[in-house]
């Protein structure tokens, strides 16, 4: 009744034409939309891992520098060859609190631990990574992200401490935050 005439039956045709142009357009703007969206998170993500990495890469030297600057005092290698346990673990203490570092330990050659800043007991105990310890031993030091015992991420690092051969390890667990 309504498309009798052919005014009605032109203009049906023109409103019909015209949302099907519409609804083509806001289907290709939408999927282009979508397409220029995804490309960019990609890019985004790129560079985010890019620059993670520069960095996680960048605070490892740090902490190595720390940690060898440590395995380099001549104190601290005395106490270690005479087994000073309390004079380990007080330098330890001191050292990790100034780089912040949450977990210290000087490992023996053997891979028992000697001193640690988590416990002051005496009887010694196996270094809880020794896949660190073999590669550290292949390449002369290790770093890596290790889950400790409270559930935490650490950033680890292992150095040597030579007098003049290797007498000990010293490990620094730094806490991966924000």
């Amino acid at each position: 009744m309504i498309f009798r005439s052919l005014r009605h039956r032109i203009a049906a045709l023109f409103v019909g034409l015209l949302a099907l142009v519409m609804t083509l357009i806001l289907v290709l703007v939408t999927r282009s939309n979508e397409h220029i969206v995804a490309e960019e998170m990609g890019r985004e993500l790129t560079a985010g891992s890019y620059i993670f990495t520069q960095l996680v890469g960048q605070n490892q030297h740090q902490l190595e520098i720390a940690a060898t600057l440590l395995a380099s005092d001549f104190g601290f290698r005395e106490a270690i060859a005479t087994q000073d346990r309390p004079t380990i673990r007080s330098v330890l203490r001191n050292h990790g609190q100034r780089i912040g570092a949450k977990v210290m330990m000087v490992v023996s050659p053997d891979g028992q631990v000697i001193a640690e800043t988590q416990h002051s007991g005496a009887t010694s105990r196996p270094f809880p990574f020794p896949d660190m310890l073999a590669a550290a031993e292949l390449s002369g030091k290790n770093a890596d992200f290790k889950a400790m015992k409270d559930g935490d991420l650490y950033q680890v690092v292992l150095v040597p401490i030579q007098a003049p051969r290797l007498i000990a390890w010293v490990a620094m667990g730094f806490p991966v935050d924000d």
